[in-house]
């Protein structure tokens, strides 16, 4: 750290993802928004610009709150059909 600005914001962060109850392995991050920092939000918002544009060219939707963005998949038809007929019938039996 030099004249109160830190050189190399992300040392030491890691990051991980779960899926469906299971974690993928820790990834040490080597690029990175400074944290606390006014310069901070500039950047976080032009590493994320085109997020929901690489996104939706993947087919998928995206939700957003804050620095959490879930991404969400549509199911065919028959997929959300076969699911509403079996919570129906799980609510609703006979």
């Amino acid at each position: 750290m030099r004249c109160g600005i830190d050189l190399d914001p992300v040392h030491g962060r890691t990051q991980q993802v779960s899926y469906a109850g299971v974690l993928s392995t820790l990834m040490v991050l080597t690029f990175g928004v400074p944290q606390s920092s006014v310069l901070g939000l500039l950047l976080f918002l032009l590493y994320t610009a085109e997020l929901f544009d690489v996104i939706a060219s993947a087919g998928l939707t995206a939700h957003s709150y804050a620095d959490d963005t879930q991404v969400l998949r549509q199911h065919p038809h028959q997929l959300l059909y076969n699911a509403s007929s079996r919570v129906s019938s799980v609510l609703m039996p006979g």
